[in-house]
């Protein structure tokens, strides 16, 4: 069996060496007998930058809003999913409120992370491989959007 240091190296070996950031699709599957999940239809990205952990997620029917999937430090495993607001205070030691709106739970043997957010009522999986072929100008687009 696979462990999650074996994966992410894998990832890290794979991911595209120009790129600052690493593009993995998001969607809804079915799990299989054999332990696998089947997709149904993708729903988001989600992009990890060079040298980080934390997934910054976007689902196409939550435009506006951006997700964030940060490894818990007892077990890089499983994750928070969280969403981030401004600090309306200029004098606030963080400059961010951050807000735990899920979970997520690496399944190395389907290859996908499973992330169950509070309001929906089935999980979404997150793929562990990134996409191999990415239109370049349609990347530079999102990676825009996300600096913004």
């Amino acid at each position: 069996m696979e462990t999650i240091g074996s994966i992410m190296k894998d990832i890290k070996v794979s991911a595209p060496k120009s790129s600052k950031y690493t593009r993995f699709q998001i969607y809804l599957g079915i799990q299989n007998p054999n332990g696998g999940v089947e997709r149904t239809r993708t729903v988001g990205v989600a992009y990890l930058q060079k040298g980080q952990v934390t997934y910054n997620i976007r689902l196409w029917t939550f435009m506006n809003e951006r997700y964030f999937l940060l490894p818990k430090r007892d077990d890089p495993t499983r994750f928070f999913a969280m969403t981030r607001e401004p600090s309306q205070n200029p004098n606030a030691r963080s400059k961010h409120f951050w807000h735990i709106v899920g979970n997520a739970i690496v399944n190395p043997k389907a290859g996908v992370i499973e992330i169950n957010l509070d309001l929906l009522s089935k999980p979404i999986y997150l793929n562990i491989f990134p996409e191999s072929a990415t239109n370049p100008h349609r990347e530079a687009q999102e990676l825009e959007s996300l600096a913004a």
